[in-house]
């Protein structure tokens, strides 16, 4: 994934005796399709409550939210007359997009395992899940403290991980257990990245 990025390029003049004025454009517009296929990464949701726009600016200063960008643009006026003319618009405005359409998120793969419990008796790669996921997830769910466990280690007919390096990690938590890897699929069922929350009280859901 490339960081988005965008700053104001003035292009040549078109070799023509005649352009359209998008030939004179400072940058570059963007459908989402295209946004993904220059970063690697979604545009941000499509707010209805503000206009379309398609490009955006990098540079603006958006430190400070009182921060206006000023540019030159070719509009027509309220008599319908075209002509080059001053855009003002608050500096985080000027560098973020607001493109149309629907956000897809990439979905959420859980690899199959040879793993299983006993000679014969497989087990459902859902249930598993890297250490590396399972700390930073008991982070996000605001249970850092909480003893992490291998369910796969500690039964009685324990699991033969083979050389999958997941493990069947749980947590108790207020008298009921929870699976990591259950819990990973839970987030990410809308796909990865997709917008969430987690509602920890008496459960964690």
């Amino acid at each position: 994934m490339t960081i988005p990025h965008s700053e104001p390029v003035i292009p040549s003049q078109p070799a023509q005796p005649s352009y359209g004025f998008s030939e004179l454009a400072l940058f570059k517009n963007y459908t989402r399709e295209s946004f993904r296929a220059a970063f690697g990464a979604q545009a941000p949701a499509f707010d209805p409550a503000r206009l379309i726009k398609t490009w955006f600016d990098s540079t603006a200063d958006t430190s400070d939210g009182a921060n206006v960008a000023v540019y030159k643009v070719v509009s027509s006026d309220a008599r319908g007359q075209w002509g080059i003319r001053q855009l003002v618009i608050p500096a985080r405005e000027a560098a973020a997009l607001n493109l149309p359409g629907v956000v897809c998120y990439p979905v959420y793969v859980i690899a199959p395992t040879k793993a299983a419990r006993g000679v014969v008796t497989g087990i459902w790669p859902v249930t598993l899940s890297l250490l590396a996921e399972a700390q930073p997830l008991l982070a996000e769910l605001g249970l850092t403290g909480v003893e992490l466990k291998d369910e796969g280690a500690g039964s009685s007919l324990p699991v033969f991980y083979g050389d999958d390096p997941r493990r069947q990690w749980f947590f108790a938590y207020k008298g009921s257990t929870y699976g990591i890897g259950e819990l990973l699929a839970s987030k990410h069922r809308n796909g990865i990245g997709a917008p969430g929350h987690w509602s920890v009280g008496d459960t964690v859901e």
